[in-house]
């Protein structure tokens, strides 16, 4: 079914063609990838229950578990209107789809700040991209477009021209502050960072040790999701940092530092 629709069905997007490779993406790899290769036209509100219960697990925020409950209904509604589903059928995904909060008032607090810094420790590429996204406010997509050529210690500024491969989700090149504190992460970081062709900060590390660009929200939500539980934080699709919780950054600098004690 997936198939004829990515032939068949009407696209209204503006790439249209990266739509439907990205839509085919979702439905392939979080929804089969978890039932197995099942007929579409089988799957009921348990399967979906237990896909949600996975993409939970892996930390997936409930945004981006929405995105692809809604994939799979998108593709039932026109299924049906094919008459490759029946019409009676109903619709396993209606009401899976779960409340999102407004990440706009999500901030996280000074004691939260700290709680994820100490419980990163351990793991020195984690930590620092962790740091670097509260400091920076950056999105994940463009902490991993990041290449080295991209900072500037001299003028203390970050040049953020990709997310991922692509352009940044304005679709503009923007530039923000380098924070010192955060400029002392990256340069002990440097010398143990993978090397890319691409010179990336960030680089994903596959399971069999391979460093690449990320190339999805999927790549490193595990651990993430992993460290913050430990912290005892939220997970949040940003990670913004409160007003009241910007003078607590010195506070948190030790924290910081010891991770350059001694370098890995």
């Amino acid at each position: 079914m997936l198939d004829r629709w990515l032939k068949e069905a009407h696209c209204a997007s503006k790439s249209p063609e990266r739509y439907r490779s990205r839509f085919a993406s979702n439905v392939r790899r979080r929804i089969i990838g978890v039932l197995g290769d099942v007929p579409i036209a089988t799957i009921r509100r348990g399967d979906v229950s237990r896909c949600l219960a996975e993409w939970e697990r892996e930390g997936i925020v409930a945004a981006t578990r929405n995105i692809w409950v809604s994939a799979l209904s998108r593709l039932w509604v026109w299924g049906q209107d094919a008459g490759l589903i029946d019409e009676a059928a109903p619709n396993p995904t209606r009401r899976m789809m779960k409340p999102v909060r407004d990440h706009s008032i999500d901030f996280y607090s000074k004691e939260e700040i700290a709680a994820i810094f100490a419980a990163s420790l351990d793991d020195r590429a984690l930590h620092t991209l962790i740091a670097a996204a509260v400091y920076t406010g950056l999105r994940k997509g463009e902490l991993y477009g990041l290449r080295w050529r991209d900072l500037n210690a001299h003028n203390g500024t970050i040049r953020v021209e990709r997310s991922y491969r692509s352009s940044p989700k304005s679709g503009r090149a923007r530039t923000v502050p380098l924070h010192p504190q955060l400029a002392e992460l990256l340069i002990a970081w440097r010398p143990l960072c993978p090397s890319t062709p691409e010179d990336l900060v960030f680089p994903y590390v596959t399971a069999d040790g391979r460093a690449r660009t990320g190339e999805s929200h999927r790549d490193n939500d595990p651990a993430l999701g992993a460290l913050l539980r430990r912290a005892g934080a939220h997970i949040r699709q940003k990670p913004h940092v409160s007003t009241d919780a910007l003078p607590s950054l010195a506070a948190v600098g030790p924290l910081l530092r010891l991770a350059l004690w001694p370098p890995r």
